[in-house]
């Protein structure tokens, strides 16, 4: 039995029609329903209508809703839990919730973007930074841009903010970077918190620099990984396996995805070859596959970057 057998008519049509009326039940708000079927459509053959079906079955989309709400978890519980399993200080949940004030403010605690120098301030880490202000009401006097943390004075803790970590080495080289000298050889607490991350980029950052403490929100795995979690969901032999990576590879080929990324390392199954498919409604990190996020003249993608 081979993929087609397993995937039919009927399981792609029915794929389908789920991802249709999670947009039009607005669970997948911020997707443009004409924009989903434009995509939709450029994938032509039967086999490309399979690795469609099965990308949209392993879809996690997360809303902005749905950020707001991990959001508040990481402030009301996750970072605050952090704090107090390294200081011991019962106060620190109350703490946090001055971060919200306008006047008496902790200067003990800080909160940063994670950015570097050459990027603007529309990536991931300033719009998380940004996202915490405008959602959980944080005040932008305890926020710092990194290039600035030389100059701060009587800080106990500083929160790294960032939407998904991947192999951890991008947030490694910003740590080289911005963590040198007095402030790397200070008492503070360094706290890193993204909304999401790869276990296997958290070993890496825990491995590679023990001062950085690591609270996630949410953890994802080489089980989530897009042909292992088929592979397991579906049973798949390894067969099977092979030929639905040589279905999606073909369909790669046909709207010239299968170059991704070639000069800075291949990414046609995503950076650090992660192959998820994980998405939020502000953008996609590029650690998912690059047919939900990569455009060309012969490919327009569904999510943002």
């Amino acid at each position: 039995m081979d993929c087609r057998d397993i995937f039919n008519t009927s399981f792609v049509q029915s794929a389908l029609l789920h991802a249709r009326l999670m947009i039009d039940m607005g669970i997948w708000s911020g997707i443009e329903r004409h924009k989903f079927d434009s995509w939709c459509h450029q994938f032509e053959g039967e086999t490309d209508r399979i690795v469609l079906a099965l990308v949209l079955k392993s879809l996690v989309y997360r809303s902005k809703e749905q950020v707001r709400a991990l959001l508040f978890q990481a402030f009301d519980k996750g970072i605050p839990q952090k704090l107090f399993e390294l200081t011991g200080d019962e106060n620190v949940f109350e703490k946090m919730k001055l971060l919200q004030n306008h006047s008496g403010l902790p200067k003990s605690i800080l909160i940063v973007p994670v950015i570097r120098d050459c990027e603007s301030p529309t990536k991931s880490g300033p719009l998380v930074a940004r996202l915490f202000k405008k959602v959980i009401n944080i005040n932008d006097k305890i926020m710092k841009w990194p290039w600035n943390l030389g100059e701060i004075k009587d800080v106990e803790t500083i929160i790294f903010v960032d939407d998904f970590v991947g192999t951890g080495n991008q947030f490694l080289k910003f740590c080289e970077h911005h963590m040198q000298g007095d402030i790397f050889e200070s008492n503070i607490n360094f706290i890193y918190a993204p909304i999401t991350a790869n276990k296997e980029g958290l070993d890496n950052i825990a491995k590679s620099n023990p001062r950085i403490h690591l609270c996630p929100i949410e953890i994802v795995s080489k089980e989530d990984n897009f042909f292992n979690a088929i592979e397991k969901e579906y049973s798949l032999n390894q067969g099977q396996s092979k030929e639905l990576e040589e279905m999606y590879m073909s369909f790669l080929e046909k709207v010239d995805l299968h170059k991704i990324g070639q000069n800075k390392g291949r990414m046609v199954k995503g950076y650090g070859e992660l192959a998820l498919t994980y998405v939020y409604e502000h953008g996609t990190p590029n650690g998912s596959l690059p047919i939900l996020w990569a455009n060309n003249n012969k490919f327009t993608s569904l999510f943002s970057r």
